[in-house]
């Protein structure tokens, strides 16, 4: 066998084994793009917590007022990504934490884990970016939306990103916390949102495991988003929503039969009709029913 089919073939199979999931390869030296260098960067610091942020700009409005901007130069909040735009069902959307509360951000562009993936640490610099309360949900962005029914906020371009979102290391560890559907249920929606909680003992709805994240084909083909149910293994099940986005890779899966532990990012909606509690998963992994069997 000549060298040249030699390289071919073990190009070839590399290229199965670790490029599959992405795009397929196309040339020898494709690579994948890594978040950059692991390291933080040096002269920023945060100047208040994502929770002093909150209590200080946030107005919780539920969606009615247009995203307000920022004008405070000397405002910095720092966190760590604890979901990113990897399976599709956060789209466009990272969201981050540090140890006092969570919030999302909106950024108007995809692939961007490449660059913001779960685990990197980030400053942000509020300056010039917009508020909003979507629903009972704090986000940012860059610019007031009206091209829906209601006024959003529109994602952060990804030109100006580099001079909003200052980047740290990666691989930081997200520890979630432990927590209920019922303490979820009856939580500070304000303070708890959009931090990553791990929830044990429960199961979905027998009905939407015979169906899929998303509902059915036409809600994935619309991109529309959906919300399974979710029980805990409680005499009297206490429930709550888990919502899926028809972006996710995973949206016409079947939810997971059996019970267990599930992981997500908690929000707040308050005019979903299946409650305003909801759960985002980051991908299917997040789902961890070890046990077959279903607790009712």
């Amino acid at each position: 066998m000549s060298l040249t089919i030699i390289k071919n073939t073990i190009t070839a199979a590399i290229c199965i084994v670790l490029l599959a999931p992405l795009s397929g390869c196309v040339k020898d030296n494709f690579t994948v793009p890594s978040p950059g260098a692991n390291i933080n960067p040096t002269g920023i610091h945060s100047t208040m917590t994502i929770k002093e942020f909150k209590q200080r700009y946030y107005v919780p409005v539920l969606g009615k007022a247009l995203p307000t901007l920022l004008t405070d130069s000397n405002v910095i909040i720092e966190g760590v990504i604890n979901a990113d735009d990897r399976s599709g069902n956060f789209y466009k959307t990272i969201s981050l934490q540090d140890s006092t509360g969570g919030l999302q951000l909106k950024i108007a562009g995809t692939n961007l884990y490449y660059t913001y993936p779960i685990g990197r640490r980030v400053w942000i610099k509020t300056q010039g970016l917009y508020i909003f309360d979507y629903g009972g949900t704090l986000e940012l962005g860059g610019y007031i939306d009206l091209s829906g029914t209601y006024p959003s906020v529109g994602g952060v371009a990804l030109s100006n990103a580099p001079n909003s979102i200052i980047t740290g290391e990666w691989g930081v560890p997200v520890k979630p916390i432990v927590t209920t559907i019922n303490a979820l249920n009856f939580a500070n929606y304000v303070d708890m949102q959009s931090m990553l909680y791990e929830i044990d003992d429960v199961e979905f709805s027998p009905q939407d495991t015979a169906g899929y994240y998303v509902g059915n084909l036409s809600n994935e083909l619309l991109k529309t988003s959906f919300n399974v149910i979710l029980n805990d293994c409680a005499a009297t099940p206490n429930s709550m929503s888990v919502r899926t986005s028809g972006y996710a890779n995973f949206a016409m899966a079947q939810p997971a039969k059996g019970h267990g532990t599930i992981l997500g990012i908690y929000s707040y909606y308050a005019y979903s009709s299946s409650g305003n509690t909801q759960l985002t998963i980051r991908d299917t992994t997040d789902v961890r029913f070890t046990n077959p069997q279903r607790c009712h």
